[in-house]
């Protein structure tokens, strides 16, 4: 039986987040690194990894907005804790001192199959965290793997070859579609630039050599789809009012080049990418928004998604949609397309951080969570007032 502690009405939750970045690399304007100490060793050992800093580095920001968020709510201590090894979370899990773990780890020592670690690491601590399980977040690591997930569960994805190295570059017919190479195992656009489009099998063997050189192997040759972007929030497991879409403009982007989010788009302010290709309110049709909700609720059964994730589509000409990528515990910063979709539905981003940590709390004393019994059914005695206290807020949110 685990040890208990007094409670007040305080919800105790501890933030986490990866710390695998220069504090340099962005600006701190709460000083939360104030207690770090120097970046890890790798940061000077390849240049590599400095592919996707700027990403890494975001999570920084993205803690102090739901550091706000949880603030704003009111009945919340927070904790927040940047994360280097899993030690650190090993050491928080035992002191038993939060009821509640915001788990913002997204990669460790630039690593983005630990966000799996951390998962497991949290499960076998037996507290109550956010985001998606670890079985979910193994299963969408490899882009490819996902896309045939996907496939099997008769969801729309374009065609997809994995290629593990240059030996192994595979032979692909362009008479009919272009291809866009892609890092089968990294997220946030890392690796993607314009030229990742390619038209031949020289272009692909071009493109495909570079990005072996970077160290970004293995690689996904996915059948580029000319079209519009749609992004899909799934915010638990069932359709819910949180549930809906935004768009990527590429209207001001230049013609000659293909309509994709390449690194900077995403992560580099003063480029002419990022200020060009903006999220927007999209038009839908009601069959068109039909078959986006229909292939989000097959996604989110065939992955086992019990939290939140971002779903990415491309839309053809005849208005068929294809999964692009799936991002579970993607991006909660407030101007990202998780919030955005939500926020059209005229939901805050408060209101948005306190329904994931309403999630983490029912998926931990689910039945069907085999660590609920180690609890009660009401693990938490602060937890009555608590929700009473949020839900005179929740109309206001």
């Amino acid at each position: 039986m685990l040890k208990t502690l007094p409670r007040s009405n305080f919800c105790r939750v501890a933030i986490i987040y990866n710390h695998d970045f220069p504090s340099s690399v962005i600006a701190d304007d709460e000083g939360i690194l104030s207690n770090c100490d120097e970046p890890p060793s790798c940061l000077v050992q390849k240049s590599s990894f400095c592919e996707g800093l700027e990403a890494r580095a975001s999570v920084q920001s993205v803690a102090q907005s739901v550091h706000r968020a949880l603030l704003n709510i009111g009945l919340i201590h927070v904790d927040v804790f940047p994360i280097k090894k899993l030690s650190a979370i090993s050491k928080i899990i035992s002191n038993r001192k939060h009821d509640l773990i915001f788990n913002l780890c997204e990669t460790l020592d630039g690593d983005s199959r630990m966000e799996i670690e951390v998962a497991k690491l949290l499960e076998r601590g037996r507290i109550p965290f956010t985001g998606n399980s670890a079985y979910t977040l193994e299963r969408a690591l490899s882009k490819f793997h996902s896309t045939t997930l996907l496939r099997q569960a008769h969801i729309n994805v374009p065609e997809s070859f994995l290629i593990k190295s240059l030996d192994e570059l595979p032979t692909i017919n362009f008479n009919q579609h272009r291809f866009i190479l892609k890092p089968n195992e990294q997220d946030g656009s890392t690796g993607i630039e314009f030229s990742s489009v390619v038209n031949d099998q020289k272009e692909l063997a071009t493109q495909a050599k570079l990005l072996f050189e970077n160290g970004q192997g293995p690689l996904i040759a996915q059948q580029y789809i000319d079209g519009r972007e749609i992004n899909l929030a799934i915010i638990g497991n069932k359709v819910n009012k949180f549930w809906n879409c935004s768009e990527i403009d590429f209207s001001k982007l230049p013609e000659n080049l293909p309509k994709i989010l390449n690194y900077s788009s995403k992560w580099i302010e003063e480029s002419p990418e990022y200020k060009k290709t903006v999220g927007i309110r999209p038009e839908l049709s009601s069959s068109l928004r039909n078959k986006i909700f229909e292939i989000g609720i097959k996604t989110a059964k065939a992955l086992k998604i019990s939290s939140y994730a971002r779903l990415d589509l491309r839309i053809d000409s005849d208005e068929n949609p294809y999964v692009i990528d799936i991002n579970p515990n993607c991006d909660l910063d407030p101007t990202a397309g998780l919030a955005r979709s939500a926020s059209y539905n005229g939901l805050g981003h408060e209101a948005l951080i306190f329904k994931i940590m309403e999630i983490a709390f029912e998926n931990f004393t689910s039945p069907k969570n085999f660590l609920a019994p180690v609890f009660s059914l009401n693990p938490l005695p602060y937890l009555s007032a608590y929700r009473l206290k949020l839900q005179e807020q929740k109309n206001n949110l």
